[in-house]
């Protein structure tokens, strides 16, 4: 009953926070609201395990007076650093959901679940080997890099299998222009930052598809792709944190 419930919890605040976005960014600025609380979560996954990790770093590791002390024992660089990363991960994921296939958004159920059971799982298998403070921590991030290979793998497999977006034309100039008109927002720093995203999918697609063509190179056909995924990856790593940390908090809550 637990697990269905921290299923449905996840599920319902993922629904809103990138659902809510997905209907709302065209109308207003208040949907960046939403960005807020995503960027909040994802912050709050670093910064709770980097400062536990720090206590470990000054006990056991690191001489207090040296540079490389100073910058990972500072709480506040440590906080700095990982806002930074997860402002990072937050808009990336918030620009990538609105381009992202109907198949993928619906994977997303699946990916709640198995975030949970692996989570779930290694917390068990944790027991008796480490603190109960560190081991949900450690539960939660393998779960993180395990089911985040997981989705790259959907992600990747998704846009490799889809059809070419719309706007990918024959001439690179009018790609751009045709992808930077087929999105927009009501709310300044959103529409620019969405065109600005679209304009740089649209590069990606025109030289995977329309320059590869042309050229005849496999390897810059595979190259083209490898940077596609390095692009996006920044993105499917958020989401994924996003859900593990809900899961996380749902169960550190019963407890």
């Amino acid at each position: 009953m637990e697990f269905l419930r921290t299923v449905t919890m996840t599920l319902a605040a993922v629904a809103v926070v990138l659902g809510g976005w997905y209907v709302a960014y065209p109308y207003g600025c208040y949907a960046t609201l939403l960005f807020f609380l995503f960027w909040g979560v994802i912050a709050s996954s670093f910064i709770d395990l980097k400062m536990f990790e720090r206590r470990c770093l000054k006990r056991c590791y690191l001489q207090h007076g040296s540079i490389v002390a100073k910058l990972l024992l500072s709480p506040v660089a440590v906080t700095i650093f990982f806002l930074i990363l997860s402002f990072m991960m937050a808009l990336s994921a918030f620009l990538a959901v609105v381009d992202l296939p109907w198949g993928v958004l619906a994977y997303l159920i699946l990916h709640v679940v198995a975030v949970t059971l692996l989570y779930r799982w290694l917390g068990r298998l944790f027991e008796g080997v480490f603190k109960d403070g560190y081991r949900q921590l450690l539960a939660r991030e393998w779960a993180i890099n395990l089911t985040a290979l997981l989705l790259i793998g959907i992600v990747f497999y998704a846009a490799y299998e889809g059809d070419v977006p719309r706007y990918i034309l024959p001439d690179l100039d009018a790609s751009i222009r045709a992808a930077t008109n087929s999105i927009g927002s009501a709310c300044g720093p959103s529409d620019t930052a969405l065109r600005f995203h679209r304009e740089i999918e649209a590069v990606s697609w025109w030289f995977m598809t329309k320059e590869s063509e042309m050229v005849g190179s496999d390897l810059l056909r595979l190259g083209s792709w490898i940077l596609f995924l390095l692009y996006n990856s920044m993105a499917v790593l958020g989401i994924n944190r996003f859900i593990a940390q809900v899961v996380y908090m749902r169960e550190r809550g019963l407890r």
